[in-house]
């Protein structure tokens, strides 16, 4: 197999499968060519090993010169490495990479994977435009193999729009166990230290969180409160310098490498997720294999956790989060992180991703 990786972004969640699938498959026989094409300001996401496999672009930010420029390096790359696969990452690079084969490379005998990470009609937008993204898809499908949905509620909602059942294919994204874990305790504590990792932003639900901060920095709480955030925005201006903090400390720290969080993940009591629509994020898995407890908003992508841990709030509602953490130091995160590496092990892992991609790849090739 000849395989070309594609991303218009891969902050986050993306870059974590991306790097998870592209290490696997360079050191599988049956790929014979690997290669990976991102923005040029992302290349530190992915594994040093990969560089010799990386062609990148430059993207600033979202825009019409970004989207020109990964366009642009994506036709190059498809005329010069003849890919038999190709896998896109994430809503733009499916709707510009699609394009592109269609326009430029009908003719050619390419099998198209596309993982949107999250449909773009499960936005959280006006009706008319979730409309027009799922009429979108829905075409485009027509001209894709194979479609990966990451998580269930994904691949349910994909059924209910009308995607044919032959092309949706459900792996739920997978992490493996790290070697050194969180060994804290997280119950009845004096201090708590909480934990965001993402991007700042109105989907992953920033707001909602510190608006919950500020409510509770008003509140006499018998417990100290300290707040770490991972990451910044990617396409929009953060309006974080707006909330300032008597009482609770929080740290910005921007985005670092993947090596570092893990150092984050060991040494908090809490993660939490306030995302307002997701695929399956990549972040609460991250996590619960540091064996750190989460705390999520209550979305149908998170259900699956949920039912486990019973630690969650209303989507974009920072009182219900508020009063959530407000009770922090009562409940039994102890028992909650137990029960969520169970579910983890059973059936989110690393293997389980990487083998299910390829046998996708594989099935498209011999076209069975």
């Amino acid at each position: 197999m000849r395989v070309l990786h594609a991303a218009e972004t891969i902050k986050g969640g993306v870059a974590t499968v991306l790097d998870s699938l592209a290490i696997f498959q360079k050191e599988n026989h049956q790929i014979a060519q690997l290669n990976i094409l991102v923005p040029e300001q992302h290349m530190s996401e992915l594994s040093a090993s990969l560089r010799p496999n990386i062609t990148t672009f430059n993207r600033q930010k979202r825009g019409v010169s970004g989207l020109l420029s990964f366009a642009t390096s994506f036709y190059r790359q498809v005329k010069s490495l003849d890919p038999n696969i190709i896998h896109l990452h994430s809503t733009f690079a499916g709707f510009i990479g699609r394009l592109v084969i269609l326009v430029f490379f009908r003719k050619r005998n390419i099998k198209v994977i596309y993982c949107p990470h999250g449909f773009s009609f499960l936005v959280d937008t006006f009706f008319i435009k979730r409309m027009i993204f799922t009429l979108c898809e829905r075409l485009l499908s027509l001209s894709t193999q194979s479609i990966i949905c990451v998580g269930e509620f994904e691949y349910i909602k994909a059924l209910e729009k009308g995607f044919s059942s032959h092309k949706l294919c459900l792996i739920s994204n997978g992490v493996d166990l790290p070697s050194l874990s969180n060994a804290l305790t997280h119950n009845k504590l004096d201090e708590y230290t909480l934990l965001y990792v993402g991007r700042f932003d109105y989907q992953k639900g920033t707001d909602t969180l510190m608006e919950a901060l500020r409510t509770l920095d008003e509140k006499t709480l018998n417990f100290k409160l300290n707040v770490i955030m991972v990451g910044s925005t990617v396409n929009q201006v953060s309006d974080k310098d707006n909330y300032e903090f008597k009482n609770i400390a929080i740290t910005y720290t921007g985005w670092i490498k993947k090596e570092q969080i893990s150092e984050y993940y060991r040494k908090a009591n809490c993660l939490i997720i306030p995302s307002r629509w997701e695929g399956f994020a990549m972040v609460p898995l991250e996590a619960i294999s540091y064996n750190l407890p989460i705390i999520t908003s209550d979305i149908v992508a998170f259900k699956e956790l949920n039912r486990v841990s019973k630690l969650f709030f209303n989507c974009g509602n920072s009182a219900s989060l508020a009063s959530l953490l407000s009770g922090i130091n009562t409940y039994d995160l102890d028992n909650a992180k137990k029960r969520l590496m169970q579910k983890l092990v059973d059936n989110y892992t690393r293997d389980k991703m990487n083998n299910k991609t390829l046998d996708v790849y594989s099935h498209n090739l011999l076209g069975k």
